[in-house]
């Protein structure tokens, strides 16, 4: 009897052991997956960020001509001085260059390489 209770006592314990020890791995567990969602959620957002660099507005028509206004966006949205082009024809096309930077660097949030770069070159009609 008398090594009875103590038996019973030890495995209790070793049973609320075993359970705060489950409890703990759980609990850690699924802190890693919230940290980790986290982190992926502020990639996807640098990913999918999006924000206009430039505006491309009709003018009007004049003799088999379109006239358009055009300004780019700079840092921060800011916009640049509106200039007006006559191109021929009714069908408009802006040519630029793009550059994207290694998704590793957009991942990082590089401050630097973590956007693509936008370079407009020219605007230009179908004749």
């Amino acid at each position: 009897m008398a090594i009875r209770r103590p038996m019973r006592l030890a495995m209790r314990a070793f049973t609320l052991l075993l359970l705060a020890a489950a409890g703990g791995i759980w609990g850690a567990s699924w802190w890693q997956g919230r940290a980790r969602e986290a982190a992926l959620r502020k990639v996807i957002e640098r990913i999918e960020a999006r924000s206009p660099v430039g505006q491309l507005r009709h003018a009007g028509t004049r003799g088999g001509k379109t006239l358009v206004a055009f300004r780019e966006i700079g840092e921060g949205g800011a916009a640049l001085p509106e200039r007006t082009f006559e191109i021929d024809g009714d069908v408009v096309y802006v040519d630029a260059l793009v550059v994207k930077f290694d998704d590793a660097l957009v991942e990082a949030g590089d401050p630097l390489r973590g956007k693509s770069i936008h370079l407009f070159r020219r605007l230009f009609g179908e004749r």
